[in-house]
């Protein structure tokens, strides 16, 4: 089921072509504030990466395709029935509050207006 639906999702964004000026869906945050928040991209990065131009996937949110490896991780482990079982980093609490440390960091830092922090906004 969950495979039917990333297949899905993946289709979609290859036939949107989700990389013009600014993607099929709109941040609330970026809307409400004007400022980037830690997944602003993520939806271009996901179809640069599905077309396989990882530079340009990192050129709209770093921090997402550093995560991508792991997230592809817990998926398979979730796909084959051994996530509940394995030590995927997921699974632990202190991974997720060290998540959230780097994720609301990247986002103050993503906003700053100057270089070399400029290059991190979406």
């Amino acid at each position: 089921m969950l495979a039917g639906v990333a297949a899905a999702g993946a289709t979609a964004l290859l036939v949107a072509g989700s990389t013009a000026t600014g993607g099929p869906v709109t941040c609330p945050f970026r809307l409400l504030t004007g400022c980037d928040c830690p997944l602003c991209g993520a939806t271009r990065a996901t179809a640069a990466l599905l077309r396989g131009r990882v530079g340009r996937a990192i050129g709209y949110n770093a921090l997402y395709v550093a995560f991508v490896p792991l997230i592809a991780w817990a998926w398979v482990l979730d796909v084959r029935g051994r996530f509940e079982a394995s030590s995927h980093p997921f699974r632990r609490r202190a991974f997720w509050y060290a998540a959230g440390v780097v994720a609301v960091a990247f986002a103050v830092v993503r906003n700053v207006p100057a270089d070399p922090w400029r290059a991190l906004r979406s």
